[in-house]
């Protein structure tokens, strides 16, 4: 694809790699049961229909790090800063959605959630529009890539504001990138760009962009996350992310999203 005539900065997102680590010392575990069980909130409001959801689940036990079932029987709504309130149904174990919630840039949203004797509650934002200026693919011969091509997206970031960027890559309609995410207190106000490394892109494969810019809060949320697990599939609690749920036994997070999606494929 042709490169517009813009002052472009490269950046390498966050990725955190898993380290195995090896100790003949025994390991003693207390007994925890007694801990009470936390539900966990992993919650979006967005402009894209499909995106805007709440996936309520528990964490029971001290040493269970890893989402469990999901809850059923909560009560959900969502309302925005005009007053308009929107009941999520449940669709699934634990996935509540309503179609009509689509969210709209620069508005607030209050979260609500009532489940067992639990009121959890939380407030994000979703902030101003953005796009995806270009996608291009470079053929490598590194023996360092597994794949034949390399996907780089670019985008160009408004000076006007302090922008919290996050990414995600799709190979053929499966998500195998890490998270990536970024400030742009390197490049404000210029084109942008970062490569997606971690995908092994060959000819004819379909490459999809989620490209998402997200508030401070969101931006501190996701990199606690990366610190402390795998993101590839990052669970919602463990490492004591900064998250923004209220409640007594709740974590997790509730974010506000403005998402630009673009495809291409490998030629």
């Amino acid at each position: 694809m042709k490169i517009k005539n813009f002052k472009t900065a490269y950046i390498f997102s966050i990725m955190t790699l898993g380290f195995l680590s090896v100790s003949c010392e025994k390991v003693v575990q207390l007994d925890l049961n007694e801990i009470e069980e936390t539900y966990i909130i992993d919650g979006m409001v967005s402009n894209i229909q499909d995106y805007n959801y709440v996936k309520l689940s528990k964490l029971a036990g001290f040493y269970d790090n890893q989402v469990g079932e999901g809850v059923s029987g909560a009560n959900v709504v969502v309302e925005d800063e005009d007053g308009n309130v929107f009941t999520l149904t449940e669709t699934s174990q634990g996935l509540y959605t309503n179609p009509l919630l689509i969210g709209q840039a620069l508005k607030k949203y209050n979260l609500t959630i009532e489940v067992g004797n639990e009121t959890i509650t939380a407030q994000t934002s979703i902030p101003g529009n953005i796009e995806i200026d270009t996608i291009e693919i470079q053929e490598v011969t590194s023996p360092f890539f597994a794949g034949d091509f390399v996907g780089f997206v670019y985008w160009i970031d408004d000076a006007s504001a302090e922008n919290f960027y996050r990414i995600r890559a799709f190979e053929n309609s499966k998500k195998t990138s890490p998270l990536y995410i970024s400030s742009d207190v390197l490049y404000n106000g210029i084109r942008t760009g970062t490569p997606l490394f971690t995908n092994e892109l060959y000819l004819n494969d379909t490459l999809r962009i989620e490209l998402m810019q997200i508030d401070k809060q969101n931006y501190n949320y996701w990199t606690s996350l990366a610190q402390n697990a795998d993101v590839q599939n990052p669970p919602a609690a463990p490492g004591n992310p900064e998250g923004n749920i209220v409640g007594t036994n709740a974590t997790g997070f509730f974010g506000g999203y403005n998402i630009a999606i673009d495809t291409v494929i490998v030629e």
